[in-house]
């Protein structure tokens, strides 16, 4: 007899693929079972639990919950579980209702709660030998564990490679050497940089790993810029004809952002370099979720490797740039460790942020005078204090708006309201290409929610649909790209306008004469313009995630925190004010903000407890 989750399955139109030529019987999980039903659980998540025990008919629930507990939390990012005799890590309570599963989830219970914690405890110790093995080289079980830290083997396999070649270049010395007075004269000839910029440089200089790390508007990317000129000042004739330099980014939009920084940086220098940045999957080689035999086989010839946005990279892809960089090569991570973590696992900037202080340098002045509101306010969120935070906001200081939410009306009716005052900013006539991008780039709406109301999906929609109700012969509709188009130098998270004809009113496929308009990589006062038929995949962006908005600014944002908001944690919010440049304005709740802020968005890994 089918149980509940394969009948679920089936509906959806799945095949059960049996383990030999009859079926194997459904396990008796009546709490997990429950669970599903109440969307507290992913069906995902289940049925991997039922694929591993197949074998192992003897397995009970328990076993089940502590395999769906680890795949909660691989998919939620954490890299590991941590069970021992009294504690289990991350709390069932939080992973087993997590965001997503859609308006009818049922909140967790107390007791479901407590038999879940119990469950799990004993699962742990409970596992089938076939199926988990203590955490080595060799390990080739699915799980995997150190003690009482439990992984699924590709976590811990990803972590150890990280782990093995974070310690390698930290703990080795630069191969090519610099001329120390001459360094020294050089950071003399700048007088603007602030202490802790010149602190970040010469450190640079004097170690194989340097973070450097700091909010908008300190300098980040003007301080390696400088730190790229006075290193090439300070390297002997004879090193500096072959030295290498690699820049590189998580996404192409970090990526052009990071080139057209430096390339400011480096204008009108004595030593004048190439300033070419590449994604990281691009720079190591690495396609989909394999990489190539080339990147298997070989370092980096890269003599300085500079990576922009490293909060944003998982740890498959900061595992392989740490084996990727040769020995004696310098490597500068720039971040914000206290923005999102990256989508996929891990959170491994933040980890050696706090693992190796040594190798850390802070900048804490906000060079951008536009920004000091803003980075006052993003500095409370970080910090928790919630009442100052809603003090800010009812004030109204400098730049800090709150737009009136009307609990009182109904969800549609606010949904309604929200899109008409936004409109306004959207309303923008095809005349000088020019004008179209910085108009659309003064103003953006941002949400943490894919889906919902108040959803980036459901907005997006809806003032396309105002839009087009309004637009005669054309429309101009913002867009990001959501993929790579190396040839065209497009890249994935690169937000443009679209200007479409339309037929009757009304939008057909992309035809001849409908373009887009980006900005231009080497000159940020140009813009380039494209045939919408060579686009890459693009989405509307009226309203961006706030996930994908990182390495985005615009003049004006709109945040939206509607319920549900809170499950991201206090980094949503930060991330989403840090967008702003001038004004910043908020939607929401004084109980979704202070959830929020009451709340990390904290990942487990093994890196701190070894």
């Amino acid at each position: 007899m089918l149980g509940l989750a394969q009948k679920k399955f089936m509906e959806q139109g799945g095949t059960l693929v049996p383990t030999s030529s009859r079926y194997v019987p459904h396990h008796p999980w009546p709490l997990i079972e429950r669970m599903l039903a109440n969307r507290q659980i992913s069906y995902v998540d289940y049925a991997l639990a039922e694929f591993l025990l197949r074998q192992h008919p003897e397995a009970q629930q328990d076993v089940a919950a502590f395999i769906c507990h680890l795949s909660l939390a691989s998919r939620q990012g954490h890299l590991c579980i941590l069970v021992d005799d009294h504690c289990v890590l991350p709390d069932p309570r939080e992973t087993w209702t997590e965001q997503g599963y859609g308006e009818e989830t049922v909140p967790i219970s107390d007791a479901d709660v407590a038999e879940l914690r119990a469950l799990i405890l004993s699962g742990a110790k409970k596992i089938p030998s076939k199926l988990v093995s203590e955490a080595s080289l060799d390990t080739v079980t699915p799980i995997c564990h150190r003690d009482n830290i439990f992984y699924f083997q590709r976590s811990w396999h990803y972590e150890t490679l990280f782990l093995t070649h974070v310690t390698r270049i930290k703990n080795s010395k630069p191969a090519v050497a610099i001329d120390t007075e001459q360094l020294q004269t050089q950071l003399q000839e700048i007088p603007e940089l602030q202490p802790e910029q010149r602190l970040g440089i010469l450190k640079a200089c004097e170690s194989s790993l340097t973070m450097i790390c700091g909010g908008p508007g300190t300098g980040k990317t003007y301080t390696a810029g400088q730190l790229i000129r006075v290193l090439l000042s300070s390297i002997l004739p004879t090193k500096l004809a072959r030295y290498e330099i690699a820049l590189a980014a998580p996404t192409g939009k970090a990526a052009a952002n990071l080139e057209q920084s430096l390339r400011r940086a480096f204008s009108g220098a004595a030593h004048q370099t190439e300033i070419k940045a590449k994604t990281l999957h691009a720079l190591l080689g690495l396609r989909g979720a394999g990489f190539s035999k080339q990147f298997e086989k070989q370092f980096l010839s890269a003599d300085l490797i500079v990576v922009d946005e490293s909060s944003m990279i998982d740890v498959r892809v900061m595992a392989h740039l740490m084996e990727s960089v040769k020995p004696g090569a310098r490597l500068i991570l720039l971040g914000d460790p206290h923005q999102l973590p990256p989508v996929s696992a891990g959170m491994l900037f933040a980890d050696m942020v706090h693992l190796f202080p040594q190798h850390l340098v802070e900048l804490k002045t906000c060079l951008r005078a536009e920004l000091k509101g803003i980075v006052e306010l993003a500095g409370k969120v970080n910090k928790g204090e919630s009442q100052s935070v809603l003090n800010m906001l009812m004030d109204g200081s400098p730049g800090i708006g709150r737009v009136a939410q009307q609990p009182q009306l109904t969800t549609q009716k606010q949904q309604q309201l929200l899109i008409e005052q936004v409109l306004p900013h959207f309303d923008i006539p095809e005349e000088d290409p020019a004008r179209i991008l910085k108009a659309f780039n003064r103003f953006r709406l941002l949400s943490p929610m894919r889906k919902g109301p108040f959803g980036v999906d459901a907005l997006n929609q809806q003032i396309l649909h105002k839009q087009l109700q309004k637009a005669q012969n054309t429309v101009v509709l913002p867009i990001m790209l959501v993929s790579n188009d190396y040839r065209l130098e497009l890249f994935n998270g690169e937000v443009g306008v679209l200007v479409r004809h339309l037929q009757r009113g009304k939008l057909s496929d992309v035809q001849t004469g409908d373009y887009a308009l980006f900005i231009d990589r080497e000159n940020a006062d140009k813009m380039r313009k494209l045939p919408a038929l060579l686009l890459p995949k693009y989405e509307y962006a009226y309203c961006l995630s706030v996930h994908k908005s990182q390495g985005s600014e615009f003049d004006h944002v709109l945040l939206l925190m509607p319920e549900g908001s809170e499950l991201f944690g206090r980094e949503v919010l930060y991330t989403a004010i840090t967008r702003a440049k001038k004004q910043l304005d908020i939607w929401g709740s004084d109980s979704v903000l202070e959830k929020t802020m009451q709340r990390r968005a904290e990942r487990l890994s093994g890196l701190r407890s070894f």
